[in-house]
């Protein structure tokens, strides 16, 4: 009688989890992006107010080495469960690493500093494409369509709320007490990952045997990816979005890092900054993205949208002008969350499962040979 009342509760979370989904996804994706943002922005700060933004090219280095590594060495290996199962496991280091950078920053340790801007960039990579996966796990390409313009609104509304607890934050108990805040985010992150278990479960419990295949029989039954002509294009598109915002990325944090003297003036512009970009975009996601990519072809937008912004970074980077680089940063932040970051998830939906974890192993190798092609450029 035990089990069969332990049987009916099962399903009926399951099926209340279910119903749920879409507000959970978008919950959680609020808080992944407002911790990690908040990560990224204060260490950036403090990174570049002691080290300068000359040194980011090694940053970017030691990333691209470290997260090719990740992608080889652990992300193949776990075929299946590179989405919920992963984002929780390192759900727990990520809140921890708020709080140990709490008590350690400010330092005037170059290579301290490297480190904790090479963790927080790793986490934020790391995080992202587990969360991107777990969408691909959860949810069809149908309900990819109606569910994700919210998912990345509410992505955008973690940016905006973090940007301007950042000022606040800052003026009342500094970086330490903004990290501390930081690590209580990712706690309730963790929270949320353990409510979407049961969606998980009943996952693994409808997986196909085909899940079964050992990796290097998966391996095999693998198209190319250079043949393979979704994921050639997903691979085309990846290379530029990522070479366009490196490239634009540290020419904006040299032109703030001379035009802003304070570190605490410097957080409060890049956070207010990437608010305003970022409640465009939850206009956008909310209003009109729905609509257009049920009208566009999602492979057009991943084909001519990030060769458009590549010739403007290149051209920003010709240019000294604070205004110039500023808007095409500006241009760059909301065509990759409107545009291309939910347009590649929603492809990415179109590869049969047990493939994507390959294909997106090779997205993650062509954003690193862009990322680095930056840092020589």
């Amino acid at each position: 009688m035990s089990k069969a009342i332990s049987f009916f509760a099962a399903i009926s979370e399951r099926n209340q989890t279910k119903k749920m989904l879409p507000f959970m996804l978008s919950f959680l994706y609020l808080l992944i992006k407002a911790v990690n943002n908040l990560l990224y922005l204060s260490v950036l700060t403090i990174f570049l107010e002691k080290a300068g933004a000359n040194t980011l090219p090694w940053v970017y280095l030691a990333v691209n080495v470290g997260f090719i590594l990740i992608q080889f060495q652990f992300i193949t290996r776990i075929v299946g469960f590179e989405g919920h199962w992963l984002l929780s496991k390192i759900s727990i280091p990520m809140m921890l690493f708020s709080f140990v950078a709490a008590m350690v920053l400010p330092t005037e340790s170059t290579i301290v500093l490297i480190a904790f801007l090479v963790a927080a960039m790793l986490s934020d990579l790391t995080s992202n494409q587990a969360f991107t996966a777990m969408l691909n796990h959860f949810l069809t390409m149908n309900e990819a369509k109606k569910t994700l313009p919210f998912v990345y609104a509410s992505g955008s509304l973690g940016y905006i709320l973090s940007g301007l607890l950042l000022k606040f934050v800052l003026d009342l108990a500094g970086f330490q007490g903004l990290l501390f805040m930081n690590g209580i985010i990712a706690i309730i992150c963790r929270v949320i990952i353990s409510m979407l278990k049961p969606v998980e479960n009943e996952r693994l419990a409808n997986a196909s045997d085909e899940d079964d295949d050992s990796d290097s029989e998966r391996k095999e039954n693998v198209e190319s990816s250079l043949k393979h002509p979704l994921a050639r294009l997903l691979i085309f598109s990846s290379f530029l979005i990522i070479f366009n915002r490196y490239l634009i990325d540290f020419l904006f944090a040299a032109a703030v890092t001379a035009y802003f003297s304070s570190g605490k003036s410097l957080a409060s512009f890049m956070g207010i900054f990437g608010a305003a970009a970022d409640l465009i975009v939850i206009g956008l996601q909310t209003f009109v993205m729905k609509a257009v990519f049920s009208s566009i072809s999602v492979g057009r937008v991943l084909t001519f949208v990030p060769a458009i912004l590549t010739f403007l970074c290149l051209s920003a980077s010709f240019s000294k002008e604070f205004a110039i680089i500023a808007t095409v940063q500006f241009l760059v932040l909301i065509n990759s969350k409107n545009f291309t970051v939910p347009a590649t998830t929603m492809l990415m939906g179109a590869i049969p499962q047990k493939n994507r974890v390959f294909y997106r192993r090779d997205m993650s190798v062509a954003c690193s040979v862009a990322s680095t092609l930056v840092g020589i450029f």
